[in-house]
């Protein structure tokens, strides 16, 4: 299943289908922290997730993550929409 998510008539905001560089930000940010155990992570926006997965697997489980998102909307959506469809 695929996800959009945009502006009418100014393209895609968001897309679950092509998410490399969102990947690369969560890997490549988290790549000289990642063996240790006290390391501590923001991540400045949800979206729909990919940062933080692609953090997540980067680190060490004792590792600390905060996700920073100004709209609960976001949030809500991740965990109903997008969680139902990642089961």
């Amino acid at each position: 299943m695929n996800f959009l998510s945009g502006f009418r008539g100014r393209g895609d905001l968001m897309n679950s289908r092509t998410h490399g560089s969102e990947d690369a930000l969560g890997s490549l940010a988290c790549a000289r922290c990642c063996s240790s155990d006290s390391a501590k992570v923001l991540v400045g926006g949800l979206g729909m997730g990919f940062t933080l997965a692609a953090a997540l697997g980067s680190l060490r489980e004792a590792a600390r993550v905060v996700v920073a998102e100004l709209v609960p909307g976001v949030e809500k959506w991740n965990r109903d929409v997008l969680g139902r469809c990642s089961r």
